[in-house]
């Protein structure tokens, strides 16, 4: 087994588009990295130089210790799982799973000879030995050992996917590569696959790269998540790191749900006090945060707060927490909970995002107070994004990656 390797990457294409710029990361061997972002943010163009199915314009890919930028796809030793689920349709669930193996071992003349003669049997090892007994043992691990005898076209969408990755398998590669294998399922079939591939992949092992728009799949999934955008990787980390420790405002609103609410604030100083003034309400913040406005210079900002950070109808309790006044404007039911918006009273008052815990019973046109827990505030700067306050809370954790 072996580590993935991406070393300032940049992807131009002859249309002067430039897809990926200065891409760096590794994917760390019996490690599973999760790439996501927002279409078009550059994901699968990164999979498939990986793969050797295109080279990039500048920089070096690595599988172990090997340069393997200007290696075949198929001298790579990389599997790859696409988001479509392309099987052959004319052959069985067990040829399928063992076609590619079957190809890549030695004897491959007399073999297909044989194969397109129908001597291969879809209960045996076949010519291959072997290399093909690892289809039963791969078909057990998926659950996919009743419909080895079976077509693509008897099988649901949730088992074409894990005959798809079952292929992939069976090949015992160095590295995989999964292309959102969980995209064309529905939300059930996702939940149980997602838990089947990550079981999956402690039992294997092995560097894998997966590439999702889902940001909770990528929180759930990832031992490890990279957070892209415009072709460049934003943040990478632990799922939580990136989560409550946002590198900038691109990733705090992307990672997160319900989404995080930003506004736009002031900070100014009374003496000992500090205050943040945004859309006519002051909050007082804690001495402990000085020092992370002292170092950052900065006043005028943009201020993050996650919606599980927001409390209604409770006056303030400590030191960490302020209260302002607003009205339910509507109330989305999330299952485990609500999602209640609140426009905060005054003049073009923002409209907050709380997450509360399921059957609040709150209504539209409610009059509530509204907490920030402050300790929990995320401070952006105006002009690059950049979080101020990132390692700035009270009782925070070191930097992380």
């Amino acid at each position: 087994m072996a580590s993935i390797a991406v070393e300032g990457v940049t992807k131009v294409y002859a249309n002067r588009v430039t897809a990926l710029s200065d891409l760096s990361f590794v994917a760390r061997d019996g490690e599973l990295l999760v790439l996501v972002g927002p279409s078009g943010c550059g994901k699968t163009t990164t999979l498939r130089l990986i793969a050797g199915l295109d080279r990039p314009s500048r920089g070096v890919i690595r599988l172990g210790e090997n340069d393997v930028t200007r290696v075949a796809p198929r001298d790579r030793n990389i599997a790859m799982v696409f988001q479509h689920h392309v099987l052959y349709p004319h052959m069985s669930v067990y040829r399928n799973m063992a076609f590619g193996q079957w190809l890549r071992s030695p004897g491959l003349l007399s073999r297909l000879l044989g194969w397109f003669r129908g001597g291969m049997d879809v209960r045996a090892d076949g010519p291959a030995g072997d290399a093909l007994g690892r289809v039963g043992q791969t078909a057990e691990m998926l659950g996919v050992e009743s419909l080895l005898d079976r077509r693509p076209h008897e099988l649901s969408g949730g088992e074409r996917q894990r005959v798809a990755l079952g292929r992939a398998l069976v090949r015992r590669p160095a590295a995989f590569l999964l292309d959102e294998p969980l995209a064309s399922l529905d939300a059930a079939r996702r939940v149980d696959l997602a838990r089947e591939l990550k079981q999956l992949h402690r039992q294997l092992s092995t560097a894998t790269v997966l590439v999702t728009h889902d940001q909770s799949e990528a929180l759930s999934l990832g031992d490890r998540i990279a957070v892209m955008n415009d072709g460049a990787i934003q943040q990478i980390g632990p799922p939580m790191v990136i989560h409550d420790r946002p590198r900038n405002r691109f990733v705090a609103g992307f990672i997160g749900t319900p989404p995080m609410n930003f506004w736009e604030g002031e900070f100014s100083e009374h003496g000992e006090q500090i205050e943040l003034s945004f859309a006519g309400h002051r909050m007082v913040l804690p001495a402990r945060w000085r020092p992370v406005l002292e170092a950052s210079g900065q006043r005028r900002v943009t201020i993050g707060v996650r919606p599980q950070d927001v409390a209604l109808g409770h006056a303030a309790k400590d030191a960490v927490a302020a209260a302002v006044g607003g009205c339910v404007t509507s109330v989305e039911p999330l299952g485990s909970g609500d999602c209640v918006h609140v426009q905060l009273i005054g003049r073009s008052g923002p409209v907050v995002a709380a997450r509360t815990n399921r059957g609040g019973g709150w209504q539209v046109g409610d009059r509530v107070n509204v907490e920030f827990d402050v300790s929990r505030l995320h401070v952006f700067d105006v002009e690059t994004g950049e979080n101020i306050a990132r390692y700035g809370w009270p009782g925070a954790a070191g930097p992380g990656e």
